[in-house]
């Protein structure tokens, strides 16, 4: 890749470097001794208004069909919520990965042999999964460590009440709220069974989730790019000219290297014709 791309670790140690969360920003650290700045991405669309009352007292979980995703251990936390006396459902909403068919269609074996409460949806269109996502009270993940979790902030963007791992940066959607945090199967059934019997919980959960829904807005994602471009270096000076400018040379403006924020790459502005003998 250092062919290809002329790689230098102490460039990147310079670089304004933006992650998706984060827990991402403290692997960075780790791996690379660097900080960063976290920027939310963004959920597009919007989700149906439906009243919590019209709601279906039952799940969604979204996500393609590939082992990271933990499906399996998804199914097996509903059914224990429902072996606690709490008749839920669960709609898997997804589709199958490349490379891992044998995956997917386990988890439709698995659906098949839960038929009464488990519900797949392959590869549905946006304004279906909204519409599903948006008529139900509660959302679960079931990977142990997102970097982010797309699929955690779009089911918090549609009013559910989402449960998550506690490990990556969907901790950060919920807010590390431990009442919607899970390590194991029984530590999630036993919450979740808490919530769907308490009003007042789910109430209180509803109005955390809620405040959290700005931050993953579009809007938010492109006012949060645009402050990040205004503090950036090249406005104004190049760091040619400052690096020059320490060491007591003179650099002309015309001669200084400029930064293309479209392209990351830094050339010299040509001269005219008349300068360089050029037609």
């Amino acid at each position: 890749s250092r062919k290809i791309s002329d790689f230098s670790m102490e460039r990147l140690k310079h670089n304004l470097t933006l992650v998706n969360s984060n827990w991402t920003g403290g692997k960075i650290r780790e791996c690379h001794g660097i900080d960063s700045t976290t920027l939310y991405p963004p959920v597009p669309g919007d989700f149906p208004a439906v009243p919590w009352a019209e709601r279906e007292d039952g799940f969604v979980c979204v996500g393609r069909f590939s082992p990271e995703k933990e499906l399996d251990k998804v199914i097996d936390i509903i059914a224990a919520v429902r072996s606690r006396g709490r008749d839920a459902h669960l709609h898997l909403i997804g589709g199958g990965a490349a490379g891992f068919g044998s995956y997917a269609a386990h988890i439709r074996r698995r659906a098949a042999e839960n038929a009464s409460w488990v519900f797949l949806h392959e590869d549905v269109p946006r304004a279906e999964l909204a519409a599903l996502v948006a008529r139900h009270r509660y959302g679960i993940h079931g990977m142990s460590e997102e970097h982010f979790g797309m699929a955690v902030a779009e089911m918090v963007r549609a009013g559910c009440v989402v449960f998550v791992p506690r490990g990556g940066g969907q901790v950060e959607i919920v807010e590390g709220d431990e009442r919607l945090l899970y390590s194991g199967r029984e530590e999630a059934a036993a919450k979740i069974a808490r919530t769907m019997s308490d009003e007042e919980r789910q109430t209180t959960l509803r109005k955390v989730l809620a405040s959290r829904k700005p931050l993953f807005t579009t809007e938010r994602f492109m006012a949060g790019v645009r402050e990040i471009v205004r503090g950036f270096p090249f406005r104004g000076r190049s760091a040619e000219q400052d690096a020059a400018e320490t060491a007591g040379l003179s650099v002309r403006q015309d001669e200084a290297i400029h930064f293309d924020p479209k392209t990351r790459l830094r050339s010299a502005p040509s001269r005219p014709r008349s300068e360089t003998g050029e037609r």
